[in-house]
């Protein structure tokens, strides 16, 4: 009897707030207008900021956590590594020293060849690297053309190389280049090699300029930066005896083992020896991604702000819902509402309006998203259930926030009182 009694009573509370909403059409759209423009950015704004983040997660990782670089240190700003300290004979110690826990070994050298891709074209001074077919298998580089050379190329000192697709763009744009010849000259060593393969451009910043698309300058120089416009070659192409290695990237069989790989590497090299380092990709990403987590979390603080901006906005809406209808609160109350329903009247209305307004919002936001998405932002956005619902939740709190000082007010308000105001 009691359970059916309070939900008459409910019913007669929802069925009066709808009213009340639906006779003052003016005052309940800037309130779903206001709650669905706060909800449309929470909704954008997680999942433009939750792309980016995978994004670069996902990129970063590609990287390699079990990759371990040792390398000379580069003198002053020359784009030849010219220390003595890294030699052929470390590869092997490197490999002895990490037997069981490495994967692939591969040794690099970095020289500058005067570089002529076409009959009669001018030449163009190129950075060659000799390594292994380990390197790319190591690096995980993607093809957008052909293959990287093969071990058997490497041991046989076949004439072949792989270009890195900026520098393929410079020279040949859409063409076709696997099978192309290309011409190095350095002092006295001359070779003609066959192009096997182009190396897919690790950084995908370059995207053609949408309308709309207000960083477009500022992102082509930092691309620009990024570009590999390197010839690789196998490594006793252009190796001599003598020279010095440039670097050497280890790829350990499991990530959880880089620590240890580190400390076995101690023996093969002198601490004291400042020209090599040696450095795990693996803490530098991890750091780089916690750094990230960090921005997109502060990141949020923007929507929380629009969110509390429409909350303040909407309680203003609501105060004058509130003064506009002293009189209906006065008849009510003459009529027998106690205090408690005439306010929780009221909250049901902000609340509905809110939900109805969170509802549009995440439409809204969703579309908004997209838009960013197809104009602007380099990635793909990325929507969760987490996230809408977070939205809807949000659009609930903001009902029931805005509400508290209208319903009060109107709780408030005796009937003598209120029809002398009228």
């Amino acid at each position: 009897m009691a359970g059916t009694l309070l939900f008459r009573k409910l019913r007669g509370s929802i069925s009066i707030a709808l009213s009340g909403v639906l006779q003052r059409p003016l005052r309940s759209g800037l309130t779903v207008l206001t709650a669905s423009i706060g909800i449309a950015c929470v909704v954008a704004s997680m999942a433009i900021l939750k792309g980016g983040r995978e994004r670069i997660q996902r990129d970063f990782s590609k990287l390699g956590l079990d990759i371990i670089a040792v390398y000379n240190l580069m003198p002053d700003l020359g784009p030849v590594l010219k220390s003595k300290s890294l030699r052929m004979s470390h590869v092997e110690q490197i490999r002895n020293g990490l037997r069981g826990d490495v994967q692939a070994v591969a040794p690099a050298v970095y020289k500058r060849y005067s570089a002529s891709f076409r009959p009669g074209a001018p030449s163009k001074t190129t950075t060659v690297i000799g390594t292994t077919a380990e390197f790319g298998r190591i690096l995980h580089l993607g093809m957008k053309e052909g293959r990287f050379f093969r071990n058997e190329e490497v041991s046989q000192e076949q004439p072949v190389c792989v270009m890195d697709s900026a520098l393929v763009n410079d020279i040949w744009e859409r063409e076709k280049v696997v099978g192309r010849e290309v011409e190095i000259v350095r002092g006295k060593s001359k070779w003609r090699l066959k192009v096997v393969g182009v190396v897919e451009d690790p950084y995908r910043l370059r995207k053609a300029s949408g309308p709309i698309d207000t960083v477009a300058m500022s992102r082509n120089v930092f691309a620009s930066r990024l570009e590999f416009k390197n010839i690789y070659v196998p490594l006793r192409l252009i190796w001599e005896e003598g020279d010095s290695v440039s670097s050497v990237l280890i790829r350990v069989k499991d990530s959880d083992r880089v620590e240890a790989a580190m400390e076995k590497l101690e023996n093969v090299f002198d601490p004291k020896d400042a020209t090599v380092v040696v450095w795990a990709q693996k803490e530098w990403i991890l750091e780089t991604l916690r750094s990230i987590h960090d921005f997109t979390g502060y990141s949020n603080i923007i929507w929380v702000v629009i969110v509390a901006v429409a909350a303040v906005m909407i309680t203003t809406i609501r105060l004058l819902s509130v003064r506009e209808r002293y009189r209906e609160i006065a008849i009510r109350r003459t009529e027998g509402a106690t205090k408690t329903t005439v306010g929780f009247q009221f909250g049901l209305e902000g609340v509905f309006l809110c939900a109805t307004g969170g509802l549009i919002g995440i439409a809204l936001g969703i579309g908004l998203a997209k838009l960013v998405e197809a104009s602007i932002i380099r990635w793909q956005v990325i929507f969760s259930a987490s996230s809408i619902a977070i939205a809807a939740a949000v659009s609930l709190a903001v009902g029931i926030v805005s509400s508290i000082l209208p319903a009060k007010r109107a709780a408030s308000l005796e009937p003598v009182e209120v029809l002398r105001m009228s």
